[in-house]
């Protein structure tokens, strides 16, 4: 989905375009399914988790802030509450 802004990102001022599987090794996240994919082993995610794990693989290896952490995660509170 080029262009689009994850709610993430748009907390944290960062606007970048949302990848809808990331791999790492054999693993694969899918974000539009809300799923782990490592083999033959699936997790699905609750939203939190699925938000969580996004924001922590698409940074690739950079630091990520407890700050950022709990920013994020009171921007997906309020969304949740909104619906």
């Amino acid at each position: 989905m080029p262009g689009r802004s994850s709610s993430l990102d748009a907390c944290q001022g960062i606007h970048l375009p949302i990848v809808p599987t990331i791999k790492l090794g054999g693993m694969v996240i899918d974000i539009v399914s809300r799923e782990v994919r490592d083999g033959d082993s699936i997790v699905h995610l609750s939203g939190i988790e699925q938000s969580l794990l996004y924001l922590l693989a698409s940074r690739g290896g950079q630091v990520v802030s407890r700050e950022e952490i709990l920013d994020a995660r009171a921007e997906l509170s309020r969304a949740s509450d909104a619906t």
